[in-house]
């Protein structure tokens, strides 16, 4: 298989593909363990978060447009994980496992306030995933993927309950298929959720479905060093993945139709996985650590790609 760079060089001299251009970069202060996880919440509020240095959970807003940041502000735990973050109902809800094997969640609305930490229970033996998807094309259900003690996938899903209309956490549940490094997963189509999971030798895999059982693995051409990122349109009809090349560049690729349309070159380099989030007027944000452990913020506006 082609890594990544060379992918690109070979299908650059056919002329169907090449490096986005113009793309931003901004600091994004702080110092950070492990991948950040960024969430929009929607005019102009772009959240991020990351596992703190002294293994708390720190977040700060800025305005979506490369400014008007907050000082960071810690949310407590005890992170032995880096986050996954979404949006649901207005704030930001992030996972992460917690110093006792579990897996823990908080909501975070745009200025800090949150109700404390909820354990989920389990075991899970890393960097956990999450993704919001419509069960009915209207009612979101908020899904979280771990890693567990046996080597396979589990969900935890929060739906409403026909009887109750209340939106109870359900037990965990099997995927059909093991797992090895976090998951960047994201809704694509009206029901589905697709999960992209880095494996021992960085080939990248595709589990579609995965917030029901899951099938058959299958590959995405392309290398990674690092965990995936996948976020999708607000219609739900497009998919893109970032993931840091073995070359330490952020590349990206889009899915439509259910086709890949090929990995490209962001020229920016970046030093852990990305974590990326598409606001509702074009614009994509991705977060990722710089060489020195900083935080860095990369902005694709919807003329760069």
């Amino acid at each position: 298989m082609l890594n990544l760079k060379a992918m690109a060089v070979a299908l650059a001299i056919l002329g169907t593909i090449g490096p986005v251009e113009a793309v931003q970069t901004y600091n994004g202060g702080g110092i950070g363990k492990g991948m950040p996880a960024v969430v929009s919440l929607g005019g102009n509020n772009l959240l991020m978060f990351v596992r703190g240095s002294d293994d708390g959970l720190w977040w700060r807003r800025g305005n979506g447009n490369g400014g008007g940041w907050t000082e960071f502000q810690s949310l407590g735990g005890v992170l032995s994980s880096a986050p996954s973050c979404v949006a649901y109902n207005g704030r930001a809800q992030c996972f992460v496992r917690g110093s006792d094997e579990a897996l823990w969640t908080i909501a975070v609305d745009k200025d800090g306030a949150n109700d404390g930490w909820l354990g989920l229970d389990g075991v899970i033996t890393n960097q956990p995933g999450s993704a919001v998807a419509s069960i009915d094309g209207e009612t979101q259900s908020l899904y979280a993927f771990g890693r567990g003690s046996d080597g396979g996938w589990w969900i935890r899903e929060r739906s409403i309950d026909p009887e109750t209309e209340l939106y109870p956490w359900k037990d965990w549940r099997p995927t059909l298929n093991t797992g090895y490094a976090a998951p960047g997963c994201a809704p694509y189509g009206k029901t589905g959720v697709d999960c992209y999971i880095r494996f021992p030798d960085n080939t990248i895999r595709e589990l579609s479905g995965a917030n029901y059982q899951g099938g058959p693995l299958s590959v995405v051409e392309g290398l990674t060093s690092s965990a995936p990122s996948a976020v999708s349109s607000p219609n739900k009809k497009v998919l893109r993945l970032f993931v840091r090349g073995l070359d330490d560049q952020l590349w990206m690729n889009v899915k439509k139709s259910g086709a890949w349309e090929g990995f490209k070159s962001l020229n920016v380099t970046i030093h852990s996985g990305p974590s990326c989030a598409w606001e509702a007027d074009g614009d994509i944000w991705c977060g990722a650590l710089e060489p020195n452990g900083r935080l860095q913020m990369v902005r694709l506006k919807p003329g760069d790609y």
